[in-house]
């Protein structure tokens, strides 16, 4: 399942239904991709831009969005595991994505809202930058705590804004 907003407007579509895959019509140089749906629906608008929402592992269906080649991409995913496996995967065919909020200084300004992972990978990652790669190996080796985890929704939004307008 991907849905795709630009302001007000959300397509929705999956691998087997790629009508929201096809370029979205207006320009959008920027496009910010969330596995969450709360954050998904909260990104405030900013004009030039769309967000995609991808259900975790959801972002396979991308593959066929060719037009995000055109775009400068942000991935926003849980910091765990996962989200870095998620991230590594989505960089199998759109290489240029990069990372917001899904780095130590973010993990450990929101200790208060860590959880479990309750199933960590252990998959070898190409695609991550050193940066995400030694972050990525943390979480593997439990350097802050047993399956630490952070789920994005848990994120202070005032921090999220900021990294977002930034970025």
């Amino acid at each position: 399942m991907v849905m795709i907003s630009q302001g007000s407007t959300i397509w929705s579509g999956s691998s087997q239904s790629n009508s929201c895959l096809q370029h979205p019509g207006a320009a959008s140089p920027h496009c910010v991709v969330t596995e969450n749906l709360v954050n998904f629906l909260a990104l405030p608008e900013r004009t030039g831009s769309l967000a995609l929402f991808g259900k975790g592992y959801g972002f396979s269906a991308l593959h066929e969005a060719d037009w995000l080649r055109e775009c400068s991409v942000l991935y926003w995913g849980d910091l765990d595991t996962h989200g870095f496996q998620i991230l590594d995967g989505l960089r199998s065919e759109h290489p240029h994505v990069a990372s917001v909020l899904m780095d130590e200084a973010t993990l450990l300004a929101h200790r208060d809202a860590w959880g479990t992972e309750p199933s960590a990978t252990r998959a070898e990652l190409t695609r991550l930058t050193a940066e995400e790669l030694l972050l990525y190996q943390a979480l593997q080796d439990h350097t802050y705590g047993s399956a630490v985890r952070l789920e994005q929704e848990l994120i202070h939004w005032d921090w999220a804004l900021q990294r977002l307008a930034d970025a």
